[in-house]
């Protein structure tokens, strides 16, 4: 699983990058330099990174809120162990955490 800026610096094994000659003319595509001759370390083209929720592929995660809560009295506030929900509620430990972030997934292999 994946945030959506981190999907966005990886790589697509889908995505083409036109290459042309000098005057213009699309010669090929590729995604790799190494497609088209380029000797060196294996780069990818900046145009064939992952574009995440862009994408008809991009599959969300389910939000999970996994911040901590306890039970306390609606009245006092005090921390409860129990109670009804007409006199009890949860509430955040720390209400300044924030929520997590959305992670998803390319869903061309399935889910990871």
């Amino acid at each position: 699983m994946l945030t959506e800026s981190d999907a966005k610096q990886r790589w697509c094994p889908w995505a083409r990058a036109e290459i042309t000659d000098g005057d213009g003319s699309p010669l090929a595509s590729a995604n790799r330099l190494a497609a088209v001759g380029h000797e060196g370390p294996d780069i990818e083209w900046p145009d064939a990174r992952c574009i995440a929720s862009d994408c008809m592929a991009w599959r969300w995660d389910e939000l999970r809120d996994t911040r901590e809560r306890k039970l306390v009295n609606k009245k006092t506030g005090a921390e409860e162990f129990s109670g009804t929900t007409a006199d009890t509620e949860w509430v955040l430990v720390n209400p300044l955490e924030r929520m997590p972030q959305r992670m998803g997934y390319c869903g061309l292999a399935g889910k990871p």
